[in-house]
Parts: structure tokens; C-alpha cells; sequence
């Protein structure tokens, strides 16, 4: 079945690379949006795992983060309103922070501390040489 819009695209986002799909309802699964990114996973060699029924609920996010670290999850993609797009962005932050806190714990406050400044300068120069150059 060809994928429809720029779904082609996912496909080399997701090269090779565990990809949580995080979705709330059955509407993904009836406007076809749940096949496609199947497909475009499966034919950039991914692995997909899902989260359904997603939701604000700290249950959720929780059960999102596990999913993260069980399966060494690398690319989260959300699909639906606000509520499921804040729990993709908080099972992405948790993770993050859950990684930063091990840092912290294993070798100190202040590898932790230049991690998260070295991310931020990261940032920003990507950003600065995406949006204004």
C-alpha cells in the first residue's frame, strides 16, 4: 500500500532506529495515520513500539518512559491533539531527565551540571544555524 503525503519522508528519519509511536483513541487507526507510520518504520528498517490510549495522566507518561528505557527507545512520534502531544514531549523530557539524574548519581552534580549546559549550547548553535542562516 504507497504511503500517503510526506510519509516517505519518516521513512529516512527513522532508518534503522526504535521508534515509540504514541497515539490516544481509534481515530489514528481510522484515518489510516497508524498504517502509515507502521509502514514508513518497517521501510526504513525501524522497530516500532507503541502507546495507546496515551494521555496527560502521569500513569501514562510513566508507562511511556518505560517503554523508552526497556526497549531503548530512539525517536518518539506523536499523533493527535494537544494532550497526546504533551505526553510524547513528556516522555521525552522524563527519559532525559531520568538519564541526567544516573549521571548525576554515577559520577557528580557537577558532570551532570556541564552536560546540561553542553545540550543547551548545542541547541541554541543548532537552532541559530537552522533558523537564521
Amino acid at each position: 500500500m504507497p504511503m500517503s503525503g510526506n510519509m516517505g519522508d519518516i521513512a529516512g528519519y527513522v532508518r534503522g532506529k526504535r521508534v515509540l509511536f504514541v497515539y490516544g483513541g481509534g481515530s489514528v487507526k481510522k484515518n489510516g495515520c497508524y498504517d502509515d507510520v507502521k509502514q514508513a518504520v518497517s521501510d526504513g528498517n525501524g522497530e516500532f513500539y507503541e502507546l495507546s490510549g496515551a494521555s496527560r495522566e502521569l500513569s501514562d507518561i510513566e508507562r511511556g518512559i518505560k517503554i523508552v528505557k526497556d526497549n531503548d527507545i530512539e525517536m518518539i512520534i506523536g499523533a493527535g491533539g494537544a494532550q497526546i502531544m504533551d505526553c510524547s514531549k513528556l516522555i521525552a523530557f522524563g527519559t532525559c531527565v531520568a538519564a541526567i539524574a544516573v549521571i548525576r548519581r554515577e559520577l557528580s552534580r557537577r558532570w551532570a551540571a556541564a552536560i546540561v549546559v553542553w545540550q543547551c549550547v548545542l541547541a541554541w548553535v543548532y537552532a541559530y544555524l537552522v533558523y537564521v542562516v
